[in-house]
């Protein structure tokens, strides 16, 4: 058998795969860098004047100039759809001083579609709503 040479894969010997002091080190770099930023970010806020919240600090209520949620939306949304579709399907007034009336969507769209002729056979035909 061959004596192994220097430089030849087989027969070298490997160092450590982990250099354990280099692991300590960056543990121990990381952990200052963590207690210095934590003294800044007190000292800031101490500068600041702002109160630092403890776990035993009770907490405070919050009001907010946003909507609220709805206690039950879905019946909520359901008036809210059945007016718009009272609106959509219905007669009524726009606005009743200047002389703006409301007419179904359906009957609007046979005006514009197929003039007057086509608008008063269909509500001679189904009435008014």
């Amino acid at each position: 058998m061959r004596e192994p040479q220097p430089g030849d894969a087989r027969g070298a010997v490997e160092a450590s795969d982990v250099d354990a002091r280099r692991i300590v080190a960056v543990a121990a770099a990381l952990l200052v860098v963590l207690a210095l930023v934590t003294g800044a970010v007190r000292g800031l806020l101490q500068w600041w004047q702002v109160p630092v919240a403890t776990s035993a600090s009770t907490p405070q209520s919050f009001r907010s100039d946003a909507p609220q949620l709805l206690p039950a939306p879905l019946e909520e949304r359901a008036t809210f759809v059945a007016e718009k579709d009272r609106l959509l399907h219905g007669y009524g007034w726009a606005d009743r001083e200047a002389g703006f009336a409301r007419i179904p969507i359906e009957v609007a769209i046979d005006l514009l579609a197929g003039g007057e002729a086509a608008a008063s056979e269909r509500t001679e035909r189904e009435g008014p709503r």
